[in-house]
């Protein structure tokens, strides 16, 4: 049975080719994964696409949390990871296993990165005004 994607809130079997994931150390295959169609595709980017309108509203302590949930979450299922990162990519176990703990790492740095975006207040050519300048996540409409 294929791998699934999980789109829209649930898991299904993509419309698309169908890939063999090898491992490039043994040339075994250990997977079997079909594709995403167009469909699929854009369907993945409007979800994609509505969910970062949520994210954008959330303040950046809120934003931190979640990326503080995920962190435990890599950094718990880190053995897992390893174990399919070495089987996929012929790494060693030591090593795919150390690439998901530093996932975990990284995403709790900038979990915490989250909670400090500021903004500045700047001249203005005009003596009578300030400038502010906020930061906030960056959004694109979609077509």
């Amino acid at each position: 049975m294929p791998y699934q994607h999980y789109l829209e809130g649930q898991w299904v079997t993509g419309h698309g080719e169908l890939l063999a994931v090898t491992n490039p150390s043994t040339e075994a295959t250990i997977a079997h994964l079909a594709l995403a169609d167009e469909a699929q595709l854009l369907s993945a980017l409007r979800c994609a696409h509505q969910a970062q309108r949520s994210w954008r509203k959330l303040t950046s302590a809120e934003r931190a949390k979640y990326l503080q949930q995920l962190a435990q979450a890599i950094e718990t299922a880190a053995p897992n990871i390893g174990a399919a990162l070495a089987e996929e990519s012929g790494k060693s176990l030591a090593d795919a296993t150390a690439e998901a703990q530093y996932a975990g790492d990284i995403t709790r740095y900038h979990a915490e990165w989250a909670r400090r975006i500021e903004g500045e207040l700047m001249p203005s050519d005009n003596p009578d005004e300030q400038l502010m300048l906020m930061r906030e996540p960056f959004w694109l409409p979609f077509a």
